[in-house]
């Protein structure tokens, strides 16, 4: 449950011996791929803390009651699907999805988390897209024109939660 914790036993305790013969770049060589997807993890937990954090400081769209990941079955296409962060309120839902990655995030990004939500959605909705880097033009355009969409980029989630 605590991200340190989970570092140090998926990288660091099975390469101990390595490390301690200062073997550091054969390690970093062996985890290297695996790190992306470790942060990703990492970025959803920060991602669903700060939404925690804004539902504390009433500053989401409504009061989230339950909030956490969703697996789940689209019927239509028999295919597995998730949405990285689920918040239910009252005849509310918050959908977010949250993108780790080293290129911008597009608008198929946004497409996809409707869609996904369709399969639960029961109330109004609201979506959310966190990005490590930030937005493409066309996401950013149809954010200033869509009233349940938020855009939130690393750097603004960091802001935000220094307030």
């Amino acid at each position: 449950n605590d991200s340190l914790f989970s570092f140090y036993y998926s990288f660091v305790n099975p390469n101990i011996s390595l490390i301690e013969q200062e073997f550091g770049e054969i390690v970093y060589g062996e985890i290297e791929d695996k790190l992306s997807s470790y942060n990703g993890f990492v970025f959803e937990e920060i991602c669903q803390q700060y939404l925690m954090f804004r539902n504390k400081k009433q500053r989401l769209p409504f009061l989230i009651f339950e909030m956490g990941p969703w697996w789940g079955t689209d019927k239509k296409t028999k295919t597995q699907e998730e949405i990285d962060i689920v918040g239910l309120g009252k005849n509310n839902m918050l959908f977010a999805e949250c993108k780790y990655t080293n290129k911008l995030v597009g608008i198929e990004h946004y497409t996809k988390l409707v869609s996904r939500s369709a399969l639960i959605n029961k109330g109004n909705s609201y979506y959310f897209i966190f990005s490590k880097l930030g937005f493409e033009k066309d996401l950013i355009a149809l954010s200033n024109t869509v009233d349940n969409l938020e855009l939130i980029t690393f750097e603004r989630l960091v802001t935000d939660m220094k307030k």
